[in-house]
């Protein structure tokens, strides 16, 4: 039965990725249409903050199907750290190759990866189509050192590692080289500065009382101005600025009821960051 399903799986997976191969793509910019000439790995330029998350892709292009690759990339491992690479949510995912293998060299700088569609009989002739564009076939996932300030940069070069490895495709059993040794680079940005307010200041002239509680009805029920710290009204802190924060506010004021959560009385950073947002805080710190 499960041979039975496998069979039926693949028959749909051909006829899927040849209708895509059949597509005559047109893309803007740079990237390759219709007709691939040759054999590419590319890495997209991507943008991150010193210190932050950064996720980059690679993706292949290639002017035939291919059984498989080799990819061996240097990056700068003393200012990136790479936690994870692959291939959830790429093609190579839904292929489920039979040989998938990453070695992460972090003292010598560089990476390489070797997949094969097809390692095990029985040989069914699955391959990575070639479909006209570049495809996603790895997602690297990791963090920029802190004290970065420049833009970093990820190449393929041949001949690292023992025995030293190259950035090929196999085709008919072949090995094929790669027509170019492509670079990707990451755009390293400043942090943004995190605002501080007061929770329940929702006019920003900071005082806490009953003017504040008033404007956030006027936003709510008469059209008023969004206030310049959405955080800061959100009195209650449950991330939606309503009625509520109006009711509880004024319960704190006159009845003595459960103080707004941090920062209250002196301004601080939100201990419960969300999507509210604070265009004109009380200040800015440093990240």
């Amino acid at each position: 039965m499960q041979a039975i399903l496998r069979s039926r799986c693949l028959a749909v997976s051909s006829a899927l990725l040849g209708a895509l191969a059949a597509t005559v793509w047109s893309v803007a910019g740079d990237d390759l249409v219709g007709d691939v000439e040759g054999y590419h790995f590319v890495i997209p330029t991507v943008t991150a903050e010193s210190g932050g998350p950064v996720s980059i892709e690679i993706q292949g292009l290639h002017e035939e199907s291919v059984q498989g690759f080799q990819l061996v990339v240097r990056y700068p491992s003393d200012e990136l750290t790479l936690d994870r690479i692959h291939v959830e949510g790429t093609v190579l995912e839904a292929i489920e190759s039979d040989f998938f293998e990453v070695t992460n060299d972090v003292a010598g700088g560089f990476f390489s990866v070797g997949l094969l569609v097809e390692l095990d009989p029985p040989f069914e002739g699955q391959t990575i189509p070639n479909i006209g564009r570049p495809l996603t076939f790895l997602h690297l996932d990791g963090r920029v050192s802190e004290d970065v300030e420049d833009d970093l940069t990820l190449r393929l070069e041949d001949g690292l590692s023992s025995p030293p490895l190259r950035n090929v495709y196999v085709v008919d059993s072949q090995s094929i080289p790669v027509d170019e040794m492509a670079e990707g680079l990451i755009e390293v940005t400043e942090p943004l500065p995190i605002p501080v307010f007061v929770r329940g200041d929702a006019n920003s002239d900071g005082l806490l009382d009953i003017s504040d509680a008033v404007r956030i009805l006027e936003y709510c029920f008469l059209g008023g101005a969004r206030p310049e710290c959405m955080n800061a009204a959100d009195a209650n802190d449950d991330e939606d600025l309503s009625i509520s924060d109006s009711v509880f506010l004024l319960s704190y004021l006159f009845l003595g009821s459960t103080p707004p959560p941090p920062p209250l009385v002196t301004a601080g950073v939100d201990p419960t960051p969300g999507g509210l947002g604070c265009e004109h805080p009380v200040s800015w710190v440093g990240p």
